[in-house]
């Protein structure tokens, strides 16, 4: 059997051998005078079957000189269990049910009922012959009646039948019999103009979304026109205008366009697969229109872009600040002034309310390649929308560099930044290395220039200044209280002779007034490769008025666009400019549409962080309450240097830090109790976690003998029960670390904290019997394996053993009373000492980070990070105990001051760290909050009830718009995180001063947020060294100054963001007014008055869509003026937003309740009907309101009243 397997397996291999080398058919053909002509290439044929070697027979000599092995016996071979299939998803299971059927169905596409019957038409000898499967319900029918049918639609296929070859062949209308024509001129019909039975004879070209169409068409003779202009009324775009003989369907250009923007698809790609849908086979057969293509969608692009802008309509006259013949979408958001912006707010002298924000980034994706024969072909644009003017761009940069002035200052402060560390080795081949652009902070695009061999400011403010040209420069009134901050990644640098540049500089100077508006800052994610001074001096999150402006919207966009990178960096430059505008058009067009519901989450979000954040401040407030009020006096605008070094109130003075090995060693002395921290000890040599006050009074001998009337036998017993408690815990948590890491040391400690629970449980015994003898038949029914094996299993017979009703019972509910108080003292200790030894860890991770290098030192410093995460795991599990205890004796479970402790409780943001992205969405954890305040679970979307089915992620990235990041399934179900390095037990430093919380039992350190531990006040006591208490001291008022400088910055956040949501709206309503105008004048078509018409209910749509989802947010914006046109909507717009609502499951337009409003200033002035309305004149005071409301509080929180309590 076993030679019959192996003869088998060589056979199966040699085949396999074989047919590896053969090779498959290939066929090509060729057109030869007419003649098409096949060549092919035949597959090897697979040599006859090797016959099986059998075995001879037994009587027979074997003439194999292989050995046969003998058979092995059965019950060694080992068993493959093939693992069973996963089932397959409904869907596909149902797939799989009708897969026959389908393809039954499909094969039967490939013929038709009836062929070679009779026409129905009834003309003598018309068969049924042709098939269009282009049209629905089409029935097989002669070419006479495929022909008439499809006179209205000449670029549909004829499939004909072919009874000799017995399949369809396709055809173009043309290569039916009788040779018809495509019509121009007369709906269809042949001209009257030309001879009857005119066989038109030129070949033409059409391309369509079917495919290519090598087809023939008779222009019209009546003089309507020339041959460009007949081709352009049926919807052709001629390739040419002289004499033309390829046209583009107008359906065919926007299938293209869409998908070119939405999907990067290349003209050359969109072309071959038209070529593939003409012949699938021979598709080379095709004629390939790919250089006419591009020419002629060039031009399409630009008639498409100047129809939009409303250019072909006249509306400059509308915009006088705008820039004549402006092509670009601009932002309905940022302030235009005489646009979405009322005079009340133009007088605003709040920072925060009236600040230009723009942000400017460069990409060297976007470069393009230096060629020796390129067209010289300028862009259609020509600086009408984000590319300025290129020739006068070109002269200046070339004489700017020329006059030595383009050289910048190198910056010391960043090791990434785009200057410094730029190779010019990596443009060579090019001569534009890539494009920056300036874009406001609801990421619309607003300037694009081009970059020569790197970046350079001369750039930046050309773009700089195209920018404040797109929307118009404001006058010197409405500049009088304008502010602005511009992020830029070398903002630091670039800040340093702007204004001198500008001011020097011909083209710039008319802008130079409103530069010398602005301030600076670095990008918050750029910032932290920049050296710690940057971050205090140009961080947007430590500047007043600046918001949760974080800077990095100029990077949102490079994504869609570097999709193009390939493309454009091929083309000649004035296609590639026309690319990037059409680009950025579309990215700015998208986000105009979907702008309100972006606008809605910010809101929702902003409102929800600036309460929270406020409630974090007020803990804060009240933990530090003896420091705040001198903390209060101090600027949070200074800023100075000290050794090279900013200091402010944000910041620790780095010159205060003390050494890793002093702090190290003075939170060990404070964890072990040394020097003055008696109640905070940790010791691994003394056990017992609270003594006496009569410290030199020695122990009493074991046995005790003490009557219950003796005054320190309750206490005593208490004393007991809690040393007890203590060990138990931290005998659990020792073997719980013994199982992950089984080391000797681990298993000797837990025997011997076991021995010293025996010891303390004999004393505690002892007393019971004496204070407490009802317990002592409880005592005796305790199982004597587990007394011996796992005390710390054993109950303790205490009062909060048992129930209320057992207490009263047994006579305990008095000493019930006492261990209570007793507990929470105890508690305090517990949460003392969970403070200090969470520090610990981050100076023992900090510390065997920088110098524990080596097999060595890592050995010991794994060693002791383990036992310092066991010193953790137990005071929290002590905590809780404790905890438990007190609830078991009364203690309520919502009680504000004990909560329930876990990890998430005692994380806290390092003060001695520099802010990280991201911070400002963390909230400290409640062991340093003292609130139920989990950020990992905050509501950051409300569910929006409108008609704009995207998602918010694909909506509109305005500054407060946040990718949301990756879900942790372990987290959100309340298990803990594993990793990689969690299984390992390879143990994490933490960075020092980073108060970490260790998330697993070898010391990961888990992501920097505050408990509420931290706020739970405790007897100030002297560390051992008085720099590490200044240190930490100091820490403390970092922390405060940071979380004062969160809620300023969200407050100013959720304010920009009503003022934005009128602004859009006023924008929507301006530009609906500005259409229906340019639809009713007198100049205007029948067809240019349409497309206004249409274009103005589309707007004021998108403004009744904001105003709704505003509704939904808790707001109604009360116009100045009812608008007629809202009584205007058409009929259709009408059934479109009731099909809409039907999807949505109904909102508060169709009659249903309104959502509930959010927040809580729906108590400021003017609510009605559960929202807050809004109109141009009250909605600056209401702002004005909020923000006393704030600094009332606020001041409440430094300075309690005298008859408030904390």
């Amino acid at each position: 059997m076993f030679a019959k397997l192996l003869a088998a397996g060589e056979k199966a291999k040699r085949e396999e051998t074989v047919y590896s080398r053969s090779v498959q058919a290939t066929s090509q053909a060729f057109n030869v005078d007419g003649t098409l002509l096949h060549t092919h290439t035949h597959a090897f044929e697979r040599p006859p079957p090797i016959p099986i070697q059998r075995p001879p027979a037994p009587d027979k000599p074997s003439t194999s000189t292989l050995p046969i092995p003998p058979n092995p016996p059965t019950d060694t071979l080992p068993e493959k269990t093939v693992p069973p299939e996963e089932p397959l998803p409904p869907l596909f299971q149902d797939f799989e049910a009708k897969k026959v059927s389908i393809v039954d169905i499909l094969f039967k596409q490939n013929t038709a009922d009836g062929l070679g019957a009779p026409c129905p038409c009834g003309v003598a000898g018309a068969t049924r012959t042709t098939m269009c499967r282009e049209c629905w319900n089409y029935s097989a029918a002669c070419t006479s009646c495929f022909v008439k049918s499809h006179v209205h639609a000449p670029t549909h296929w004829a499939d004909v039948w072919s009874p000799d070859r017995g399949f369809f062949l396709r055809h173009d209308i043309s290569a039916l019999p009788g040779s018809p024509g495509i019509y121009l001129g007369h709906g269809g019909s042949p001209c009257p103009n030309v001879a009857l039975g005119f066989v038109p004879q030129e070949t033409f070209t059409i391309v369509d979304t079917n495919g290519i169409h090598s087809t023939k068409v008779q222009f019209c003779s009546c003089g309507i026109g020339d041959r460009a202009e007949q081709l352009l009324n049926a919807r052709l775009f001629p390739g040419t205008f002289r004499r033309p003989r390829l046209a583009f369907t107008f359906a065919m250009l926007h299938d293209y366009h869409i998908h070119h923007l939405t999907s990067a698809l290349p003209a050359y790609d969109y072309i071959a697969a038209l070529r593939h849908l003409t012949d699938g086979f021979f598709f080379r057969d095709a004629a390939n229109p790919y250089d006419q293509f591009r020419d002629v969608f060039k031009m399409w692009r630009i008639l498409e872009a100047e129809m939009r802008a409303g250019q072909l309509h006249g509306i400059d006259r509308f915009f006088p600040r705008r820039p004549p013949g402006n092509l670009a979408v601009m932002c309905p958001v940022c302030i235009e002034f005489g646009v979405n912006t009322t005079h009340d707010e133009a007088a605003i002298s709040d920072p925060s309310l009236r600040r230009l924000l723009f942000t400017a980034d460069g990409n060297f994706q976007a470069n393009h390649y230096l060629k020796t024969m390129e067209p010289k072909l300028i862009s259609f644009y020509r600086g009408r929308a984000f590319f300025p003017s290129d020739p006068q761009y070109r002269v200046f940069a070339h004489r700017i560099k020329k006059d030595g002035q383009g050289s910048e200052q190198k910056t010391t402060c960043s090791y990434l930044n785009a200057i410094n560390k730029q190779e010019k080795k990596k443009f060579v081949g090019t001569d534009i290395s890539g494009i920056l652009n300036i874009q406001c902070s609801h990421v619309f695009v607003v300037s694009t220039v081009d970059l020569q061999y790197g970046e350079r400011f001369l750039n930046t403010d050309y773009a700089w200044h195209h920018a404040f040209l797109q929307r118009g420069l404001p006058t010197l009134e409405e500049m009088e209280n304008l502010t602005g901050l511009f992020s830029y990644d070398i903002g630091c640098s670039y800040r340093v002779h702007a204004l001198s540049r500008f001011l020097s500089r011909d083209e710039l100077r008319d802008v130079a007034d409103l530069v010398a508006k602005f301030e600076y800052c670095v990008p918050l994610v750029h910032v932290s490769n920049h050296k710690d001074n940057c971050l205090y001096l140009y961080s947007s999150a430590y500047r007043t008025g600046a918001g949760h402006f974080h800077g990095e919207q100029a990077e949102q966009v490079w994504p869609y666009s570097n999709q193009f990178g390939g493309q454009g960096r091929q083309m000649c430059n004035g296609n590639r400019q026309d690319l990037y505008i059409d680009l950025f058009n579309y990215w700015n067009f998208m986000k105009v549409v979907l702008l309100p519901a972006q606008l809605y989450n910010d809101l929702i979000r902003t409102a929800a962080l600036k309460d929270e954040k406020l409630k974090v401040f007020i803990s804060h407030c009240q933990s530090y309450s003896d420091k705040v009020p001198e903390w209060n006096k101090e600027s949070r605008e200074a800023r100075t240097v000290r050794h090279k070094e900013v200091c402010c109130v944000y910041r620790h003075t780095p010159s205060k830090v003390p050494s890793q090995r002093r702090i190290y060693q003075a939170l060990v002395d404070k964890a072990e109790g040394k020097g003055s921290l008696v109640a905070e000890e940790v010791s691994d040599e003394d056990d017992s976690m609270l003594e006496d006050s009569d410290n030199d009074e020695p122990r009493p001998p074991s046995p005790i003998t003490l009557s219950p009337k003796h005054p320190k036998a309750v206490p005593l017993l208490l004393k007991h029960s809690i040393s007890a408690r203590d060990l138990q815990q931290k005998i659990m948590c020792t073997h719980a670390a013994y199982l992950q890491h089984e080391t000797p040391t681990l298993l000797t400690k837990l025997k011997d904290l076991r021995s010293a629970l025996n010891t303390t449980l004999t004393r505690l015994r002892t007393v019971q019997a004496q204070v407490t003898p009802q317990v002592a038949e409880d005592i005796e029914d305790i199982n004597p394996e587990i007394e011996n094996n796992t005390p710390e299993e054993l109950p303790l017979f205490l009062p909060s053993h048992y129930t209320p009703a057992d207490r009263v019972a047994k006579g305990l509910v008095a000493l019930g009373t006492l261990e209570l108080q007793m507990l929470e003292g105890a508690a305090y200790d517990n949460l003392a000492r969970l403070r200090t030894v969470v520090r610990l860890l981050g100076a023992m991770g900090s510390d065997s980070k920088k110098n524990d290098y080596g097999q060595a030192r890592h050995t010991r410093a794994k060693a002791d990070l383990i036992n310092a995460n066991i010193k953790f795991e137990t005071c929290m599990a002590q905590y809780n105990a404790t905890r438990r205890a007190m609830i078991s004796l009364g203690l309520p479970e919502t009680d504000p001051t004990f909560k329930k402790m876990d990890r998430n409780s005692t994380r806290r943001k390092a003060t001695t760290e520099n802010r990280a992205p991201g911070d400002t969405y963390q909230t400290d954890g409640l062991l340093w909050t003292g609130d139920a305040i989990d950020s990992s679970n905050r509501l950051t979307h409300r569910p929006l009830v409108n008609n704009q089915h995207t998602s918010t992620a694909e909506a509109v990235g305005t500054q407060s718009s946040q990718p949301r990041k990756r879900k942790n399934k372990a987290k959100d179900k309340g298990e803990e995180p594993t990793s990689k390095k969690s299984r390992t037990g390879s143990p994490v430093a933490t960075p020092l001063g980073a108060d970490p919380v260790p998330a697993s039992a070898d010391g990961e350190a888990s992501k920097d947020q505050h408990g509420w531990l931290w706020d739970i006040k405790s007897s100030s006591r002297d560390v051992s060294d008085k720099d590490v208490d200044a240190f930490l001291e100091e820490g403390n008022r970092v922390q405060w100054f940071r979380a004062e400088a969160d809620v300023i910055r969200w407050q100013e956040e959720w304010e920009r963001k009503l003022i934005e949501f009128l602004r859009t709206i006023r924008h929507y309503d301006k530009m609906a007014d500005v259409w229906e105008s340019l639809a009713t004048s007198a100049d205007s078509s029948p067809g240019k008055a349409a497309v206004a018409m249409k274009t103005s209910k589309r707007y004021l749509e998108l403004s009744r869509r904001c105003e709704d989802v505003f509704r939904q947010a808790g707001y109604v914006y009360r116009h100045p003026h009812s608008s007629p046109r809202m009584a205007d909507m058409t009929p259709a717009a009408s059934t479109q937003q009731g099909i809409d609502t039907a999807a949505d499951g109904g909102n508060n337009r169709a009659g249903d309740s309104p959502p509930t409003p959010y927040g809580g200033d729906h108590d400021l002035p003017g609510p009605a009907g559960g929202h807050t309305v809004l109109e141009d004149d009250t909605v600056i005071p209401f702002i004005q309101t909020a923000r006393s409301n704030l600094n009332l509080t606020i001041n409440n929180a430094i300075h309690p009243p005298p008859s408030s309590s904390s």
